[in-house]
């Protein structure tokens, strides 16, 4: 089957300086959240924030709001707020805790993009 551009679409999965240091930091995300969680969000971003400085003592607030909000949540969806304000660990972040099967994890976000992508173009 020949290559068609148009068939074919690219994902990054993180960016920036923290894309060297990833194999390290996923599991360390998925403890912090594993630890802090299920719990109030304003409690959950406090206490991630304050478990992540131990290992950054350096990082600026805006950067470990950074790796919470934009990375661990957005990006890798590892936790999530429901509608009361109570923040809780995924499925995928759970099943990372149990195997550390970090391509498992990458792949499942890429499916889900993948599909959310043909849903888009089916509609």
């Amino acid at each position: 089957m020949p290559y068609n551009h148009s068939n074919q679409f690219r994902y990054t999965i993180i960016r920036g300086k923290a894309k060297n240091e990833i194999d390290n930091l996923l599991p360390l995300y998925a403890e912090i959240i594993k630890n802090n969680t299920p719990s109030p969000k304003q409690d959950f971003d406090a206490a991630f924030n304050e478990s992540l400085q131990r290992y950054f003592p350096a990082a600026a607030k805006k950067t470990l709001d950074n790796h919470r909000t934009e990375i661990a949540g957005k990006l890798f969806g590892m936790f999530w707020t429901n509608s009361l304000g109570i923040t809780d660990i995924t499925a995928r972040t759970e099943k990372l805790l149990l195997d550390n099967d970090q391509p498992s994890f990458f792949k499942d976000i890429c499916l889900l993009a993948w599909t959310n992508n043909m849903k888009i173009q089916l509609t």
